[in-house]
């Protein structure tokens, strides 16, 4: 080892040092998914809870977490999500509305459990 350190010519302690960044690096972003994960699952302790979004501050591991976390709560409760779906308002601009037909509008008006105006 003194051998490489000498052709290299670098200090012991900035090869340590660079050792361990590398190792620890590694190793904490496995375990950010793994903690990531296992947040979402104790916040969903029951099957049919939603998942949510845990932010550990790496955005990209954090959305490709969520995103299968989701993927497979959707494969468990496909009847709940469906529910969700179907009742999510529709969301209909000012703009639109006063182009359409006043059944229509009425419509929109006497529903806002299903529309939203915006």
């Amino acid at each position: 080892m003194k051998t490489i350190l000498n052709t290299i010519k670098i200090d012991k302690k900035i090869f340590c040092s660079i050792f361990f960044i590398v190792l620890f690096t590694s190793y904490t972003e496995a375990q950010v998914s793994e903690n990531a994960k296992s947040e979402i699952s104790s916040k969903s302790p029951e099957k049919s809870s939603i998942p949510v979004f845990v932010n550990t501050g790496n955005q990209e591991l954090d959305n490709k977490t969520y995103l299968e976390v989701k993927n497979a709560w959707i494969k468990a409760n496909p009847e709940e999500y469906r529910k969700i779906l179907n009742n999510k308002p529709i969301e209909v601009s000012k703009i639109e509305f006063d182009k359409m037909p006043n059944e229509k509008q009425n419509e929109i008006k006497n529903h806002p459990e299903k529309y939203i105006l915006k």
